[in-house]
């Protein structure tokens, strides 16, 4: 977004959150940019879900948030090859909840014209491992950067709803329902999730093959996606760098 325009989007997105009462994510400008501190000042005692934070490099760029609003839910955005490299140490910060990968700006600091499919899988298994590494919520996958392309929003957000993540960013309020629906449990593994913790090989916590069961790999989805209804980060006016 061009400067000229941040002031006036920040002020929309105050009287939004004043006006409805709702408390979703809000994304906020990065930590090396001279507005950050104007759109946490702005926020002031508002009540939000959560912060997103563009271009973590380090958790170093999660300090000023920390100190300054202590309470608040992190989501780290890792947007370049430093972010990635640093994404277990960015996941440990108390207080992040959740890493989301933002793919087109990682290719661009990688100088990778997108999408090139080895960056991305490195870089989404590399998500998958630090947030498992951490202790925290499977991460974010990146959004579809064609607005309108519904259908391959759809097709992207099912390829990558059991790899590891918990749900898919949006760019655009049409994209919400065929990553929610992507992401939703089916009945089956619901059925599966629900059962009493027995296997063909006996009860679960005595079965061989522990994790890999087919019972306790069910159930994660259960604690990691959404619920029926719920959806991945919704359309809300955002503060944007």
């Amino acid at each position: 977004m061009a400067p000229k325009h941040k002031f006036a989007a920040r002020e929309a997105v105050v009287r939004w959150l004043q006006e409805t009462g709702h408390e979703p994510l809000v994304r906020v400008n990065a930590g090396d940019s001279p507005y950050q501190a104007d759109d946490l000042a702005a926020l002031g005692s508002l009540r939000v879900a959560g912060v997103i934070v563009p271009k973590v490099n380090t958790p170093r760029d999660l300090h000023a948030l920390r100190v300054g609003w202590p309470a608040a839910t992190l989501f780290p955005l890792i947007e370049t090859a430093q972010g990635l490299e640093h994404a277990t140490e960015i996941a440990s910060v108390p207080g992040v909840g959740q890493l989301l990968l933002g793919a087109l700006d990682l290719h661009a600091d990688c100088g990778i014209d997108y999408p090139h499919p080895a960056l991305l899988e490195h870089a989404r298994l590399g998500l998958v491992l630090a947030s498992r590494c951490a202790g925290i919520v499977a991460p974010i996958d990146t959004p579809h950067p064609a607005v309108r392309e519904f259908e391959e929003v759809a097709k992207y957000a099912r390829a990558f709803a059991r790899p590891g993540f918990a749900g898919k960013l949006c760019i655009h309020p049409g994209q919400i329902a065929s990553v929610a629906d992507a992401f939703r449990p089916s009945e089956e593994q619901l059925q599966w999730a629900r059962a009493d913790g027995r296997c063909a090989r006996g009860r679960l916590g005595e079965c061989p093959a522990g994790a890999h069961c087919g019972i306790a790999r069910a159930r994660r989805p259960m604690a990691r996606r959404l619920r029926p209804g719920d959806t991945a980060l919704r359309g809300v006016p955002q503060m944007r760098r």
